[in-house]
C-alpha cells in the first residue's frame, strides 16, 4: 500500500500540531486544587474534522 501526501495534506498536518502545541501550553486555573483546564481537548474534534476535510 503506497500512501501519498499532497499538499494540503501536509500543511493541514502541520498547522493541527502547531495549534496543538501552541494551545496545550494554555491553562485556566479552576478551584480545585493542582487542576487545570486545557481548552485544546474541546478544540480537537473540531480541528479533526475541519482539517480532515482538506
Amino acid at each position: 500500500m503506497k500512501l501519498k501526501f499532497g499538499i494540503k495534506e501536509v500543511v493541514a498536518i502541520g498547522i493541527g500540531t502547531a495549534l496543538f502545541v501552541a494551545l496545550t501550553e494554555i491553562q485556566i486555573p479552576t478551584p480545585i486544587p493542582n487542576t487545570y483546564l486545557q481548552p485544546v481537548w474541546r478544540l480537537w474534534p473540531f480541528w479533526q474534522l475541519f482539517l480532515g476535510l482538506l
